[in-house]
């Protein structure tokens, strides 16, 4: 009985934990999309940023919430900064790897027209961060919500609108010794993975249809 009182709460854990999830993993995305813009002949080349990036990844997200606890507290601007952490790196090497695929035909194209800062934006690197966003952020989905249950687990029930989510409710199952919760809870979990990641195709074939980047929609399918 006690096991089924719990579970009442699971449509607003699903909702507080949803909407950290969404804010943390798009933060996380855009902040690495513009990264490569800004940054895009250094990161395509320097071996140091290389270094860097790779080290930085190599950070155990749950080595990062002490951190961020000490320093930031365990609000919600903590959790936010810890899902879009996670959700940085994916999006950053994805994107960097495809800035990276040599196009001969296309670079004596852009050679031999002597194209400015913004025409080779527009023809060049856009194009190749548009394909390396959409495989980043589709990989970055899960590794989100891993992030979640770890910003979650800070120990604070409600921060502001927001409750203390699926992360939060699932330690407390553990700490009662409630084996069902626990199991709804990680079921609820790799469902709203799967959901997100379908959501993220549907949108992407959606936008980028459209305008003509009808092979890219097929490519992550």
């Amino acid at each position: 009985m006690a096991a089924v009182q719990d579970i009442q709460f699971l449509p607003i854990d699903i909702l507080s934990s949803g909407t950290r999830w969404l804010v943390g993993w798009g933060i996380g995305s855009i902040v690495a999309f513009l990264f490569n813009v800004i940054f895009y002949s250094r990161l395509s080349r320097s071996i140091r940023v290389s270094i860097i990036v790779d080290f930085l990844r190599s950070i155990p997200i749950l080595a990062i919430v002490p951190l961020t606890l000490y320093y930031f507290g365990a609000w919600e601007y903590s959790k936010f900064f810890i899902i879009a952490w996670s959700s940085f790196f994916p999006v950053l090497v994805a994107t960097r790897a495809t800035l990276a695929l040599p196009n001969a035909d296309q670079d004596a194209f852009i050679a031999g027209f002597h194209l400015g800062f913004w025409r080779l934006l527009r023809i060049q690197i856009l194009p190749k961060l548009l394909f390396g966003l959409v495989s980043g952020m589709r990989v970055a989905i899960g590794v989100a919500w891993i992030s979640v249950i770890a910003a979650e687990m800070l120990g604070i029930y409600s921060t502001s609108t927001l409750n203390g989510g699926l992360g939060y409710r699932l330690y407390q199952f553990y700490d009662n010794g409630n084996l069902i919760g626990m199991l709804i809870y990680v079921l609820i979990f790799g469902l709203l993975g799967v959901l997100s990641a379908f959501a993220f195709q549907a949108a992407v074939s959606r936008v980028l249809a459209p305008v003509g980047y009808v092979g890219l929609t097929h490519a992550f399918r």
